[in-house]
């Protein structure tokens, strides 16, 4: 997050940064059996990404949430890669 915070984002990233993370996504479990039984094991749960622990910028709130505030966009992706 520190690192990323450094580097200005392309100018088509919120255009492409579901479709990649999902890409990066299915391409983690694909190569990680133990991660890839992970995930299968909380069968039909609803996943979600909790920052409880880190602070509420606008981008980490697109990607998880806070309490019941964010959009847990990597939940969704995790739901679907599953």
């Amino acid at each position: 997050m520190k690192l990323a915070a450094t580097i200005a984002d392309p100018e088509d990233w919120h255009e492409r940064r579901l479709v990649l993370m999902e890409r990066f996504t299915r391409d983690k479990f694909r190569r990680n059996p133990e991660l890839r039984e992970r995930l299968r094991a909380t069968q039909d749960r609803e996943l979600v990404n909790d920052l409880t622990n880190q602070g509420p910028s606008s981008e980490s709130l697109f990607w998880g949430m806070i309490g019941k505030k964010g959009s847990n966009w990597l939940g969704h992706i995790l739901m679907k890669v599953r």
